[in-house]
Formats: C-alpha cells, sequence, structure tokens
C-alpha cells in the first residue's frame, strides 16, 4: 500500500500507529466478569497510543507543510506487556486483575465464540504474534515531537475509560488489600 501511494507520485504522509489502547475494551467483559485479561502475548511489550493522538498527528500532517513525504511510527510514552497492563488496571478498579497468556489456539476459539470474521481473526494472531515477538515494543518520538506535548499515558487512558471496565453501579473501590 505505502509502495503504491509513493508510486502514484501524489503529496503524502504515511503515518505508522502501534497498538490501539482502545483496544483493551473488547477486553472489558472477561476483566469484568472474571477479573482476567485472556491474551496470547507472552511477556511481548508494546508501544500503546491512543487513538486520539493518531487523530491530531493526522490533523497536524493536513495543516502543516513540514510533513509531506514522510514517514512517522506512532506509539505512547512507554511500552507495556499485558502484565503491566493488568496491574495498572487493578490500580485503577481498586480489584486485583491477572493477564492469563492464552495459547494461539484458546484465544482464535474465543474469537470465533463472539463471531469475528475469519480474516479479523488470522490478523488478530498475527498481530498478537508480533507483540508477543517483541517487535512493537520499540518507542518512538514522533507523537511529542510533532504535537509539542506528551502523548497520552495508558494510566491517563485508563482514568478516563474506567467505566468501560468497571461493573454497572460498582462504587469506587480504594486500592488497599486490592493485591
Amino acid at each position: 500500500m505505502e509502495i503504491a501511494l509513493e508510486a502514484a507520485g501524489i503529496p503524502h504522509t504515511i503515518l505508522r500507529p502501534n497498538t490501539f489502547m482502545q483496544s483493551y475494551v473488547m477486553n472489558a467483559d472477561t476483566i469484568k466478569r472474571d477479573q482476567t485479561l485472556f491474551m496470547p502475548m507472552g511477556n511481548g511489550k508494546i508501544g500503546l497510543i491512543d487513538v486520539r493522538d493518531i487523530a491530531a498527528v493526522a490533523v497536524a500532517c493536513l495543516t502543516e507543510p513540514c510533513h509531506e513525504g514522510k514517514k512517522y511510527v506512532l506509539t505512547g510514552p512507554e511500552a507495556l506487556s499485558n502484565f503491566d497492563v493488568a496491574e495498572k488496571l487493578t490500580d485503577a478498579l481498586g480489584k486485583r486483575v491477572v493477564y492469563a497468556d492464552v495459547s494461539p489456539l484458546q484465544s482464535e476459539e474465543a474469537m470465533k465464540k463472539a463471531g469475528m470474521p475469519a480474516w479479523q481473526i488470522r490478523v488478530l494472531l498475527e498481530l498478537f504474534q508480533i507483540c508477543k515477538d517483541g517487535y512493537a515494543e520499540q518507542l518512538s518520538p514522533a507523537v511529542e515531537q510533532i504535537l509539542k506535548r506528551k502523548p497520552i499515558t495508558f494510566d491517563e487512558f485508563l482514568a478516563e475509560n474506567l467505566t468501560a471496565f468497571r461493573e454497572s453501579g460498582e462504587a469506587m473501590q480504594t486500592v488497599a488489600g486490592a493485591r
């Protein structure tokens, strides 16, 4: 796709965002029900990025002339494993959340059961393997350089989206005793 765009000879900027923080909302049901984050990514770390940062970079690239012809890898400010994400969820929710490193086959079966199309399952399993193998842990300064501010952190994302991971009517709890 990038090669075709470059060959077309039209003005362009290529954005290569890493995995989205918002993708974790797809796991909200099991986090609520089982206090468990199920994914087949081992200890792999990811430079998670908030989609709002991607949008802000896209706006800057469309409105500022200095970005034409450039390629930017977009990440958040820290590389996190799913063990780290579970710990952050534990702190934010005030109850223990664990990460279960399931097999790709278990993950595939769960996605089939959820009604995901085969092409999407294949793509996600490939993405999970890329993350597991450590290819998504590198961080890029591009968001901060372009926006002149720090990227949104996963803690900030969680604070703003905590209700997605909390049972309806669940009272705010303190972290004390959650671990």
